[in-house]
């Protein structure tokens, strides 16, 4: 595909905490590739962005009738960035970018063999027992057949999960709420809020087993821009419910015994769960 390649890195050291990586990459075929990683360390995080651009043939691309188009040069590249970020004690960040050109780029230079680009940027907080995030997610499908139009943002999937001290009767109360939006150029446009109310009581049993009993009503609620049965763009705003009340009884008797250093746990587990049937409805 490349030809006799030849390849040779050249690492610039910009200060204790950043540095720069430049790769040439020489072929008698597809023209010479420029790639490139920076990094850079902070009190609070990592930062990492690479990538690559050539000026060569252009991708292959099929018209409306299916056939190839003529080829030219056109510039062709890739980007790949990360970063991982500690905001306090509590509270995390960071991001994943990763898109390219066209679909061919990075099986052409060997970069990689992905199918699908996963984008993704996220903030989340850890309490002493609860958590919360965001996140936004971007995917970029190097298929073929796949209509990038078609491949929705996930903007915003916002989650919660916040659980309470233990109450008079022994139990706690746990409450899980979440959002999601879905979102795309061409096609069904979708949106979920959900939230549940449980209640947990463990028990421990007179010789060392585990009861625990729980009660929970969830809620869930969906609007959607399009036709849910075919997915397309048309068919206006529709909105659909469902609520869910589930109960669950479980036990569980842990043993626990010692080889040497090493301990392992044998637990036999019994549960048994209910939830009403018939809840979801032929739009849901």
């Amino acid at each position: 595909e490349l030809g006799l390649t030849c390849e040779t890195p050249f690492f610039i050291d910009l200060a204790p905490t950043r540095d720069v990586t430049l790769t040439p990459l020489v072929t008698p075929s597809a023209g010479v590739l420029l790639s490139g990683r920076y990094r850079e360390l902070q009190d609070f995080g990592l930062t990492e962005i690479a990538g690559a651009i050539t000026y060569t043939d252009a991708a292959g691309k099929r018209d409306e009738n299916d056939d190839l188009k003529p080829r030219g040069q056109e510039v062709r590249g890739n980007i790949d960035a990360s970063g991982r970020y500690v905001l306090s004690e509590n509270d995390r960040a960071g991001f994943d970018v990763r898109l390219t050109t066209d679909d061919t780029f990075l099986q052409r230079y060997g970069i990689s063999n992905a199918n699908v680009l996963e984008n993704n940027a996220y903030l989340e907080r850890f309490g002493d027992r609860d958590y919360l995030a965001l996140n936004a997610y971007g995917f970029q499908s190097l298929r073929e057949n796949d209509d990038q139009d078609e491949i929705p943002f996930v903007l915003p999937l916002a989650e919660a999960n916040l659980y309470g001290g233990r109450d008079r009767f022994g139990g706690f109360t746990e409450l899980k709420t979440s959002a999601l939006g879905l979102t795309r150029d061409d096609g069904l446009d979708t949106r979920r809020f959900s939230t549940e109310l449980g209640w947990q009581r463990p028990h421990i049993g007179t010789i060392g087993d585990v009861w625990t009993l729980r009660l929970a009503l969830r809620g869930d609620v969906y609007t959607t821009d399009g036709n849910p049965q075919t997915r397309g763009p048309e068919g206006g705003t529709n909105t659909a419910g469902r609520v869910v009340p589930t109960a669950s009884v479980g036990w569980g008797l842990p043993v626990v015994g010692e080889t040497g250093r090493w301990s392992h746990v044998i637990e036999p587990r019994v549960a048994a769960s209910y939830a009403p049937n018939d809840l979801n409805d032929s739009d849901i």
